[in-house]
């Protein structure tokens, strides 16, 4: 079968292995207690603390296939805070039940590791390990307890690169799409006058996506654009989605143009006509 040296056992497989739970450590640490101590020396001493305190020990090894078995030593966690303590005493079934069992291919365990912890964080915890996947010789087992069969742990799950180690994307907010019509007011009002306010109640409303309006001498004059001559034009506009789209004819050529919807309706008035007066003009 195959074999891994010493060396590499030594210089890859158990570094990587404290490193991981060194890091679970900082961060579970951190995310349950940085609350309880205001200062942050406090709160690096003790994560020191207990880093220091809670290194696995070897309690057993087989060569057969390299077994190690891992405990933590609670009889010298002299910690006064309770809270801490009890937290302390839990922390390697904790990183065994969360990181070394976790089933990578359940959507609530990934999702809950994503909310737990920061993506800084997972790189650290399980970046180590799954660095590891890698070196096709090294298969990771677990067991239960000493009487329990072995199993074969998730952390070389290709879902810890592809999702839980990825950078996250922030949401892009896409504005949403406003369509537009044109709605055209009748009111019935004295001859004569023209109403200062307009109260839609008394007034017919009808709606459509195609308006005419007719470009005079009289428009263009008053758009800063003065003719020679008389002039009567038919300008077409269309509403699609959020554009109005403006196109008329004079003299066979046309013209035509584009506006956001949101845009003053006589902003595309006032594009076709200023086009309309340039061509008279370089025409004469």
């Amino acid at each position: 079968g195959s074999t891994i040296g010493i060396k590499n056992l030594t210089k890859q497989l158990l570094p990587k292995f404290i490193s991981s739970f060194e890091n679970y450590i900082k961060s579970n640490f951190e995310n349950n207690f940085k609350n309880l101590f205001t200062e942050q020396k406090i709160l690096d001493k003790i994560r020191l603390k207990l880093i220091n305190r809670l290194e696995p020990r070897v309690v057993e090894l087989r060569f057969s296939s390299f077994e190690v078995g891992l405990a933590q030593d609670t009889t010298m966690l002299d910690i006064e805070n309770k809270k801490v303590r009890e937290w302390a005493v839990n922390a390697s079934d904790d990183y065994k039940q969360e990181i070394l069992e976790a089933d990578y291919n359940n959507p609530e365990t990934v999702n809950l590791l994503m909310k737990n912890y920061t993506l800084e964080q997972r790189k650290k915890i399980l970046g180590p390990l799954n660095e590891l996947s890698s070196n096709k010789e090294v298969i990771f087992t677990y067991k239960k307890d000493k009487t329990s069969k072995y199993i074969k742990s998730g952390v070389k799950s290709q879902i810890i690169k592809d999702k839980i180690l990825r950078e996250e994307k922030p949401a892009i907010n896409t504005p949403e799409e406003k369509n537009y019509e044109f709605v055209n007011v009748t009111l019935l009002v004295e001859k004569g006058k023209t109403p200062k306010k307009i109260n839609t109640d008394n007034g017919l409303f009808t709606s459509s996506n195609n308006e005419t309006v007719m470009l005079t001498s009289e428009i263009f004059k008053n758009h800063g654009c003065p003719l020679e001559k008389n002039i009567n034009l038919e300008l077409k506009a269309e509403v699609q989605g959020d554009l109005v789209h403006y196109s008329t004819v004079f003299e066979y050529e046309d013209f035509q143009h584009t506006e956001k919807a949101g845009a003053n309706f006589d902003a595309g008035i006032t594009a076709i006509i200023k086009k309309i007066h340039e061509y008279i003009l370089n025409t004469k």
